[in-house]
């Protein structure tokens, strides 16, 4: 990187923005019955792009939602969204009944483990949950977490206070709300009037790639109200860039197991939960909570 790109660089650091480099990528799956296994991408240059199955996707980061209509908070506003010409007071509606509902009290419970599964996570708030695989702390996690809120909605023009709440789980103050529900209406108005775009360079599908055995599920990294909305719409699959890969015979070498975060069995818990697509506790029966529209959970 040479000197002017790196004092940009900064200088946007500094005022809260980061700069990323618009990837080339190599699509390697997705060919006919030609398929690649994804630990291929360690040997390329470029990252890889795949096409992976929207029904093996989990969502909303360790609550690990299947993008189903019946347990997904985003893909239920969206399905019933598209057939509403003003779909904002509908998907209010859902998104509020979520927040007000899941609303853990510490990081443990967002991981669905107890205290022995996960004991550097005892005491530490909801925000400040951590995958095993994670290479950041949670000190470092709850800090890059309150600044992506803030940049997430700058994006759409809004300001968004301290304490207003996270994507995944509630509370969630009033700007919050406003937020989300703006996303998801422009995703329904968008899908409606021309369809999903497939792949988009600039600002891509991304996911974590959890293998267990030669078998995968993919973890959202980035793109969940877009993930949501190819559900709403049927869409099969879509193509992604796999950010990393978790085999599940690693699990004693995961950064977060070394360091005394997680007990080996309390990680192959988290694990083995979201590669079989299996909410977290706190999730279950969210959408019930008002008497009205029962989810049930298989």
């Amino acid at each position: 990187m040479s000197l002017p790109h790196f004092l940009a660089k900064e200088l946007f650091k500094v005022l809260g923005y980061e700069v990323r480099r618009v990837p080339n990528v190599a699509t390697v799956m997705s060919r006919g019955c030609e398929v690649i296994d994804p630990v291929t991408t360690q040997y390329l240059q470029a990252p890889a792009v795949y096409e992976v199955a929207v029904a093996e996707t989990r969502g909303l980061f360790a609550l690990g939602l299947p993008l189903r209509e019946d347990i997904h908070p985003f893909v239920k506003a969206a399905v019933i969204a598209k057939g509403h010409v003003n779909p904002g007071p509908q998907i209010r509606a859902i998104l509020t009944r979520y927040y007000d509902a899941v609303t853990p009290r510490a990081a443990l419970e967002v991981v669905d483990l107890t205290e022995e599964d996960a004991p550097g996570l005892s005491g530490v708030p909801p925000e400040g949950w951590i995958f095993p695989w994670s290479d950041r702390s949670v000190e470092q996690t709850m800090k890059a977490r309150r600044r992506s809120m803030r940049l997430d909605a700058l994006q759409y023009g809004k300001s968004m206070p301290p304490g207003q709440g996270f994507t995944a789980f509630g509370p969630a103050g009033e700007a919050k709300l406003d937020l989300e529900v703006m996303r998801i209406e422009r995703l329904v108005r968008s899908c409606t009037a021309n369809g999903f775009r497939s792949f988009d360079r600039k600002n891509p599908l991304r996911v974590t790639a959890l293998r267990r055995e030669k078998a995968y599920r993919w973890l959202v990294a980035d793109g969940h109200h877009r993930f949501a909305a190819c559900a709403a719409f049927s869409i099969k699959s879509v193509p992604v860039i796999v950010r990393n890969i978790v085999r599940r015979e690693d699990h004693e070498y995961w950064p977060q197991v070394v360091s005394g975060v997680f007990q080996p069995s309390g990680a192959l818990k988290l694990f083995d939960r979201l590669f079989q697509g299996e909410p977290a506790q706190i999730c279950h029966g969210w959408d019930s909570a008002n008497g009205e529209d029962a989810i049930a959970f298989a």
